[in-house]
């Protein structure tokens, strides 16, 4: 599985928590992506 930045779209394995790109934390954005999902 994938993790996509929101930022630049920048695709990571699952392995990275940040970007290299921008420095996005990628772990805590998916989470928060979800969480604005499920509403």
């Amino acid at each position: 599985m994938t993790k996509i930045c929101s930022k630049c779209n920048k695709e990571y394995d699952d392995s990275y928590k940040f970007c290299e790109v921008c420095g996005t934390e990628l772990s805590k954005q998916n989470n928060e992506e979800k969480r604005k999902q499920a509403f």
